[in-house]
C-alpha cells in the first residue's frame, strides 16, 4: 500500500511483442443507480470540552512479527489503546500520538466531505499515529476506546471510518459495528493497512442510531495487494501496432491509465481494467500507468522503433 502515517480517527455518534490486434470489447456497465435509505438522525451525545491531547510510544519490528500496543493519549474523558499486528517488515519506530475533539491540520473534519455517509454520523475524537520509520502491519489495527460516561448505551452503534488522503475523502464503512465490552468499544478496519515514516492515515470512529443502516465500505485492496498489468513491456516495430493490457488486484475493479509519451503509445481507455496500447509514429520509449485510486500503481514499459531506408 502507498505510504502515510497513521492517523486514527475515533468518532462516536480504498511482454507481447508488437502485432495487430484488435480492440478490446467495451466494458459493460450498469446505470442503474442502487437504492439508498433517508438518513438517519444524527446521534446527540453527552457534551464533551474540547480538548487535545498528544503522546508518543516506542514500537519493536521482530523479526516473527508481534502485536505492539499504542496508549491513546488521554483527553476529554477517553482513553484506549491501539493494537499494532506488526509484522517482520520496516523497523522499530517511535509513534507519535495525537487525541482530540478535531482533526490535526490536514485531514477534513467527517461532516465536511463532499460525498455523504449512509446515515449522519457523530464525531467526537480523532485518533493519529505518525512513525518515525514504516513500519509493516499484517492486518488492520485494533481501537479500544474507553469514553467518557453516557456513551456507550443500546441506543448506539459505533463503527469505523477510514480516511484517504489521496482523495481527502472518507470511507465510512471501513470497519463495524463495534463489540463492546462493558463501557469499551472495540473496532477493527477490514482491510490491511501499513504505517509509512512520517506520513499520516486517518480513521474515524463514529456513532449511528442502531436503527441506521450501516455504512457501505467501498472496495479496497486486502493487505499486501498491489496491481498487476498481464503485459510488463511491449517492443512495437512499426505505427498502429496494437497490445491489449489487463490490470487485476483484489478488491479493485477499476483502473485509470495514462502514457508518459503518446507519440509513442497511447493508451485507451482511461479507465476500466482491460486496456488497448496502440504505438504512435515517434521513434522512442514510454511508460503506460495503470492507478488503482489508493496509491497504486503497475506500470508497462513501450519501445517504438521505426526502421528507414532507401527505396531503389
Amino acid at each position: 500500500m502507498r505510504g502515510f502515517a497513521v492517523v486514527f480517527v475515533a468518532a462516536l455518534a480504498a511482454c507481447g511483442g508488437g502485432g495487430g490486434s484488435a480492440a478490446p470489447a467495451p466494458v459493460a456497465v450498469s446505470t442503474v443507480a442502487p437504492a439508498t435509505a433517508s438518513p438517519a438522525p444524527t446521534p446527540t451525545l453527552p457534551g464533551t470540552a474540547a480538548f487535545t491531547a498528544n503522546g508518543a510510544s516506542s514500537v519493536q519490528v521482530a523479526p516473527g512479527g508481534g502485536n505492539a500496543t499504542v496508549p491513546i493519549p488521554a483527553g476529554g474523558g477517553y482513553s484506549g489503546t491501539i493494537t499494532l499486528p506488526v509484522d517482520a517488515t520496516g523497523a522499530n519506530a517511535t509513534v507519535a500520538t495525537y487525541a482530540g475533539s478535531q482533526p490535526p491540520a490536514g485531514v477534513a473534519a467527517l461532516a465536511s466531505l463532499r460525498r455523504p455517509l449512509d446515515a449522519r454520523p457523530t464525531t467526537v475524537i480523532y485518533l493519529c499515529l505518525q512513525p518515525t520509520s514504516s513500519i509493516g502491519l499484517a492486518s488492520s489495527p485494533t481501537i479500544a476506546l474507553s469514553p467518557p460516561a453516557g456513551i456507550v448505551t443500546d441506543i448506539f452503534a459505533f463503527f469505523l471510518a477510514l480516511f484517504d488522503p489521496e482523495v481527502a475523502d472518507w470511507d465510512g464503512g471501513f470497519g463495524g459495528p463495534a463489540r463492546i465490552t462493558g463501557v469499551t468499544i472495540t473496532l477493527t478496519g477490514s482491510a490491511g493497512i501499513s504505517l509509512s515514516a512520517n506520513k499520516q492515515l486517518c480513521f474515524a470512529v463514529t456513532v449511528q442510531y442502531v436503527t441506521a443502516a450501516a455504512p457501505t465500505p467501498r472496495p479496497k485492496p486486502t493487505a499486501g495487494s498491489l496491481p498487476f498489468a498481464s503485459v510488463q513491456s511491449i517492443a512495437f516495430d512499426a505505427p498502429a501496432q496494437t497490445q491489449t493490457v489487463t490490470v487485476s488486484e483484489s478488491g479493485v475493479s477499476t483502473f485509470t491509465a495514462s502514457s508518459s509519451n503518446p507519440a509513442v503509445a497511447a493508451v485507451s481507455p482511461a479507465s476500466g481494467s482491460s486496456f488497448n496500447v496502440r504505438a504512435g509514429s515517434q521513434a522512442g520509449n514510454a511508460t503506460i500507468t495503470f492507478s488503482d485510486g489508493h496509491g497504486n500503481a503497475a506500470a508497462t514499459a513501450v519501445t517504438l522503433t521505426l526502421t528507414q531506408g532507401l527505396i531503389h
